[in-house]
């Protein structure tokens, strides 16, 4: 029979599950006689957890709201990357613009889901943008389902998005948009990003290593930790870029300033740089395989796309910037 049990101020419904397992379930109160109340409604159903006749996840009356803040903490103990649990509590809370937080985790289904994308859609997001929400309630939904919080996985139907090639920032698009930064450090960060294909939060956590930079596993993207040659026209502006580093969404603000004030055409961000990067590797080096890793991909056909650019364009549109001398990344230890 359930019973209740006190930890840290709050009370827990004590359930004993077949195969003598136990389940401790959170009331969410400090409130005896509330929790005698939820109580009795998990008493109701144990017989018939026991009996077979319902599942387990039949005992728990979680809201979204807790369920969103078990997952937050299961995703901080399998030592995810900030970056990746902001998007997924963000993507969580877009899904709380079409259902009430306070409601059960049993009620999501596949109509909730396709509010939630109508809603995105309506806000004139991007289909990547949605989807990106669309993968991180997926996530949610499957842990859901991993702990026995609701009976079945529930189906996501991604949007089709068009496969643009990357968009680069040409030799004269770069110089107008070095020509309006009158910062030397902001200058410099951007430099950073145009010799080193960084992504945005690498800056902050990337490290010199001699004659090369280093991201390390805990702050790249899958944690996979790589090697990048540092070129010797950029060492002032790393040490710059790199000391007292200014905040990531300060500096990509500032180059969607001077981009606009350069006249440069929308859908070139920041990230254009990491793609110019990649381009001036692959033509530099002839080698894919080298791009992949100096960019820290995981798999080779993300590093693919690249390859759509003819190299006889690459040459006639990137010849003034292709002086920088490509090192071969140190061995293994």
């Amino acid at each position: 029979m359930a019973t209740l049990r006190k930890l840290k101020g709050k009370w827990y419904i004590r359930v004993r599950l077949p195969n003598s397992r136990e389940k401790l379930i959170g009331t969410g109160t400090s409130d005896e006689r509330e929790a005698k109340r939820l109580m009795k409604k998990v008493q109701e159903k144990e017989f018939m957890v026991k009996a077979k006749l319902v599942d387990e996840f039949e005992l728990e009356p979680l809201t979204l709201r807790d369920a969103k803040d078990r997952f937050k903490a299961y995703c901080k103990r399998k030592n995810l990357r900030e970056e990746t649990i902001r998007s997924y509590s963000s993507s969580l809370e877009n899904l709380f613009l079409v259902i009430r937080p306070s409601s059960s985790v049993r009620t999501l289904n596949k109509q909730v889901l396709q509010k939630l994308q109508d809603n995105l859609s309506e806000r004139d997001l991007k289909e990547s943008s949605i989807n990106i929400n669309l993968r991180s309630v997926r996530a949610f939904i499957n842990w859901l389902h991993r702990e026995k919080l609701i009976p079945e996985k529930i189906d996501i139907d991604f949007l089709k998005e068009d496969r643009n090639l990357p968009k680069l920032l040409l030799p004269d698009e770069l110089d107008k948009i070095y020509a309006k930064c009158t910062d030397d450090k902001m200058r410099s960060t951007f430099r950073v990003y145009e010799f080193l294909g960084l992504r945005l939060s690498e800056l902050h956590q990337c490290v010199r290593d001699g004659d090369f930079v280093r991201v390390t596993a805990e702050n790249a993207k899958g944690r996979k930790e790589r090697i990048i040659p540092l070129p010797l026209e950029i060492e002032n502006d790393f040490k710059l870029a790199t000391t007292n580093p200014y905040k990531a969404m300060h500096i990509t603000k500032t180059f969607t300033k001077l981009r606009i004030k350069a006249k440069i055409v929308a859908g070139k961000t920041l990230h254009s740089l990491r793609h110019t990067f990649a381009v001036r590797m692959l033509l530099q080096t002839d080698n894919i395989e080298l791009v992949k890793n100096l960019l820290g991909h995981s798999d080779l056909k993300t590093t693919e796309i690249y390859l759509k650019f003819p190299p006889e364009y690459l040459k006639s549109v990137l010849t003034e910037k292709m002086s920088t001398k490509v090192l071969s990344p140190p061995a293994e230890a």
